[in-house]
């Protein structure tokens, strides 16, 4: 598994998941329940992982979603 990316929310992270797998990329969220319940630091981020066979699929649509907006 690769990070594909790091958010500050878990909201964000779930909405980049679900990018993704719109784009038929799984993904999981690292970190997403400790961010609730004040496990981590506030510089923990919360992280999205793809399988390495998906990484370089994940980067282009994520970098398409972030340049539509």
């Amino acid at each position: 598994m690769k990070t594909v990316g790091k958010y500050n929310s878990a909201f964000a992270a779930e909405v980049a998941k679900g990018l993704l797998e719109s784009e038929g990329i799984p993904a999981c969220i690292v970190n997403e329940y400790t961010t609730y319940v004040g496990l981590t630091h506030a510089s923990d981020p919360v992280e999205l992982r793809v399988a390495d066979e998906d990484y370089e699929s994940a980067v282009k649509a994520l970098a398409a979603s972030s340049n539509a907006l």
